[in-house]
């Protein structure tokens, strides 16, 4: 794999330093914005799965770490959509959710396969680039604040299977610990 470094990125003309006027520094934030909406919509979706996966295995009865993984990579195969209509039944008493999670898709869907042709004109003005960072912005919040709804589901998956909450987050935050140390020495060169 070749490695990049910091350094080639600003030799191929990305200056951190480098002033911008105000239009390009609004078409780079606009441009920065919507990929963090896509990103946090990601979150989403992966916490979809989780919990499903969870719920899945739970609603089984047997719960083996074999089975979670076959859950896990079938419900990582599916679209969105698809997600939405496995994980329905398994949402509980949480009135709202369901409708919360389709106007979370339907956002998703929109950003990823309509944003830009929504917006062709907007792009080229000030006030135009404007409405997409707002829309942008407000699609940030939907899909952070859906992603937090989906916290009590693990929460009472967990606790049908045993696992206190607490003991969760510590592996939770000991595999954060493990991936960020295998991360900072990806592409580190080994001379």
């Amino acid at each position: 794999m070749t490695n990049i470094s910091s350094d080639d990125a600003v030799g191929r003309g990305i200056d951190r330093e480098a002033e911008l006027d105000d239009t390009n520094y609004q078409i780079r934030e606009m441009f920065a914005q919507y990929g963090l909406a896509m990103y946090l919509s990601s979150v989403l979706e992966a916490s979809m799965i989780n919990v499903l996966t969870l719920a899945q295995t739970t609603a089984s009865g047997i719960g083996t770490p074999a089975l979670f993984d076959d859950y896990f990579l079938a419900n990582s195969t599916v679209s969105m959509g698809r997600l939405l209509k496995r994980l329905a039944p398994f949402l509980l008493d949480m009135p709202g959710l369901h409708s919360r999670l389709d106007v979370a898709l339907e956002e998703r869907n929109r950003f990823a396969h309509h944003f830009y042709r929504d917006h062709d004109r907007d792009h080229m003005s000030t006030p135009g680039r404007e409405v997409m960072l707002a829309e942008a912005f407000l699609a940030q919040e939907l899909f952070t604040d859906t992603t937090k709804l989906l916290e009590p589901l693990v929460a009472t998956y967990l606790a049908l299977r045993g696992v206190p909450l607490g003991t969760h987050e510590a592996r939770v935050e000991a595999l954060m610990v493990k991936f960020r140390e295998e991360a900072a020495t990806k592409y580190v060169d080994d001379e």
